[in-house]
């Protein structure tokens, strides 16, 4: 799996309003993965002093309301934009519907502020490594929420293989892992995904997994 002390990626950037929590967590990104990390308070400030860097990730830090919304207005705009960079999102927000409002937005990972380092460290590898992140106490509180939802109610049409591919989409694995940890080809692990995604109505993975989490991005749309 490519990371960054094997292969060769841009600086990492963290942005954030809050310079103790930025610089703390991009210091300590760039111990851990051994690679640059540049810090900045917003998104102009980073687009003004590097409009050409091909970021490797973008670190958002979400807080009060209105600094959410406009983060959440920044992800979109970059992924508009074409921009291959993953992003996660860094915030205190850590309800299922903000959770899906991240990902819905094109963040490939959200975690809590309140995640352990060790925690928020393996969050920026498996999304370095291509998956999606989300908080572990989430997924277990989803069961419920699935309850009450169709969504949940369509996984007796799963065989016990996409049962088993499922798993794994909501730990946020990517393929090559799943492959690895199920014993099967990435072939079939792209099949499985394909006819699981099918099931769900949804457009891609991280489309999927924000069904699993119990609201559609229809839904996301018509209450936000």
């Amino acid at each position: 799996m490519d990371t960054p002390e094997s292969s060769n990626f841009a600086p990492i950037v963290v942005i954030g309003q809050r310079a103790l929590f930025r610089e703390a967590l991009g210091h300590y990104i760039g111990e851990e993965f051994g690679c640059p990390v540049a810090t900045y308070p917003d998104i102009e400030s980073w687009q003004r002093e590097s409009p050409d860097l091909c970021t490797a990730l973008i670190f958002v830090d979400t807080f009060a309301n209105a600094e959410r919304q406009r983060s959440l207005e920044n992800i979109s705009q970059l992924k508009n934009s074409g921009s291959s960079a993953p992003i996660i999102v860094f915030s205190d927000a850590e309800g299922v519907d903000q959770i899906a409002e991240s990902l819905n937005c094109g963040a490939r990972g959200h975690v809590p502020t309140s995640t352990p380092l060790n925690i928020a460290m393996k969050a920026i590898r498996i999304v370095l490594v291509g998956g999606v992140y989300v908080p572990a106490d989430t997924l277990l509180g989803e069961r419920d929420i699935r309850e009450a939802n169709p969504v949940g109610d369509a996984e007796h049409l799963f065989t016990n293989r996409q049962k088993a591919v499922l798993d794994a989409l909501r730990k946020g694995m990517p393929n090559k892992l799943i492959a690895y940890e199920l014993n099967m080809s990435e072939s079939t692990v792209k099949v499985h995904i394909h006819n699981i995604m099918r099931k769900l109505e949804a457009k891609n993975r991280t489309e999927a997994i924000i069904r699993l989490l119990g609201r559609s991005p229809a839904e996301h749309s018509q209450n936000s």
